[in-house]
């Protein structure tokens, strides 16, 4: 099937790292391409997704997996990531 396309590259911000400079435990976006879903959507490099679509995200690959599930066909009109600024 199809896949949704973010347009971000992401980093996972560990429990260590958590700590170490006070952010949230999430996925840290280092980039976000040009004219892509995430920058329509108002993503910013230095936000930090903490949940997506109504689910709490803590790592890459769970955000891929929310992803995964959510294909065009199935997809809400506005699918929300949580983030923190």
């Amino acid at each position: 099937g199809s896949q949704i396309m973010l347009g971000i590259t992401i980093q996972n911000i560990t429990e260590d790292m958590s700590k170490q400079y006070s952010m949230p435990v999430g996925v840290y976006i280092t980039d976000v391409s040009t004219m892509s879903a995430a920058e329509r959507a108002g993503l910013q490099k230095g936000d930090i997704i903490v949940g997506f679509a109504g689910e709490d995200v803590k790592t890459a690959d769970e955000l891929n997996a929310l992803k995964a599930k959510q294909t065009p066909t199935r997809l809400p009109s506005r699918l929300t990531a949580t983030v923190k600024k």
